[in-house]
């Protein structure tokens, strides 16, 4: 049902890993647009704020999430020239694909969108739109437009996003006063429709014994459940292995990190590997740079005590490996989810700065490589009205935060 575990091989990173790693997703083009950053002058900007990797996006394999829309380059943008830019400054690029995740797909090709497993298809929420990842030619498709963006910008390395079954997780919320918070039982999960579950029958070895598919919903959902969890994450894990192989035969030395996340075991019981099928054990074996997203304010937790308990069972979970990969504690610089649609449970309006500090100090306390931050758009946005967060990820990096 899945692949052995004594048998996985974990890749060795051949990149110099810094002490305390500092990188930032450089989304959007607010560095351009509203910051005024030329190609040359934002890969300076970068560089003296102690970045060490960054996180792009090119127009090949565009990352079109409406979150922020900021309408694309305005000024001369190129994306090869972008990258060695960041490259001859000495910064890791990772060109970033938003794997299961495509607006206009997810529009154009009903079979696409997720079936839960009550035989309903997902809703459209807000600005996501998941895309069931069994589907061949689709994974056909953005697999070669993948290899052809890496082909011709050269990064060094491959950010790999939303590369899970569907869920919106941002919207999956801990109890709070006043705020009941999220079930399990509320949190769809996501892979039931035809074609998925034939695929599970075929690796089951027989035909489920059900009369017609919400029959055989119902029983997967219950007497089969420890096997279909075994088989959603075998089903990541495998085209985790087909795209290093692909990628990897257009640019042998290419890194792959993933999109991984901060959530604990217990949190909606386990639901990142049974509902989102990621196992980071399996993974480890593809992928030698994981990011977790401990992105505070969206979910509502208190970052000096979720980042060290997340991070003892990363540790835990991968201290049998030979060579472990390099993790990144991922850190929102900015509030996010503050529309009308969003309102339920109430965020916080802004990040202040003693979370922001406390979270690089939890961070400092652990055994994490690093820092992601999301995003360059909020520093600049800090450093535009003289805040402190970019000193403050200076000072991490300089060993100021030292370990609790």
């Amino acid at each position: 049902m899945s692949a052995s575990r004594s048998k996985l091989v974990n890749p060795v990173s051949k990149w110099e890993i810094p002490q305390r790693l500092v990188a930032i997703k450089a989304y959007g083009w607010d560095w351009m647009n509203k910051f005024g950053l030329s190609m040359r002058e934002g890969a300076d900007s970068l560089h003296q704020n102690g970045c060490d990797w960054v996180l792009v996006e090119n127009r090949i394999d565009p990352r079109v999430i409406r979150l922020h829309d900021d309408g694309g380059p305005q000024q001369k943008f190129d994306d090869r020239t972008w990258t060695a830019e960041l490259q001859n400054r000495g910064l890791r690029v990772l060109q970033t694909t938003a794997m299961f995740f495509d607006a206009a797909a997810y529009a154009n090709n009903l079979e696409l969108r997720p079936v839960n497993q009550r035989g309903e298809t997902a809703p459209e929420v807000g600005w996501y739109r998941g895309i069931n990842p069994t589907d061949e030619r689709y994974l056909s498709w953005k697999i070669d437009k993948i290899c052809s963006m890496v082909e011709k910008t050269k990064p060094d390395g491959l950010f790999v996003s939303f590369f899970r079954f569907p869920g919106f997780w941002e919207l999956w919320l801990p109890s709070s006063d006043g705020f009941a918070g999220t079930s399990r039982s509320a949190i769809d999960d996501y892979g039931y429709d035809r074609q998925s579950i034939e695929l599970f029958e075929e690796c089951l070895g027989y035909e489920i014994d059900e009369r017609d598919l919400e029959s055989k919903r119902r029983a997967i959902s219950h007497e089969l459940r420890q096997e279909w969890v075994a088989w959603k994450c075998n089903t990541i894990y495998e085209i985790a292995q087909r795209l290093r192989r692909e990628v990897r035969s257009v640019k042998p030395d290419i890194e792959l990190m993933l999109n991984g996340f901060g959530l604990c075991d217990e949190h909606f019981d386990n639901a990142v590997k049974e509902v989102l099928g990621q196992d980071l054990r399996l993974l480890s074996s593809v992928f030698e740079h994981f990011e977790l997203m401990f992105y505070f304010q969206i979910q509502k937790r208190d970052p000096a005590v979720w980042i060290p308990k997340r991070l003892a069972e990363i540790e835990h979970d991968l201290s049998e490996l030979d060579h472990k990969p390099t993790v990144l504690v991922d850190l929102q610089a900015g509030a996010e989810y503050l529309d009308p649609i969003y309102k339920e449970g109430e965020r916080a309006q802004r990040i202040s700065r003693f979370e922001w500090r406390a979270a690089l100090q939890a961070t400092a306390a652990t055994s994490a490589n690093g820092v992601l931050v999301y995003s360059w758009r909020h520093l600049l946005t800090d450093t535009a009205s003289n805040g402190g967060f970019t000193r403050d990820l200076l000072a991490y990096k300089n060993g100021d935060f030292e370990a609790a």
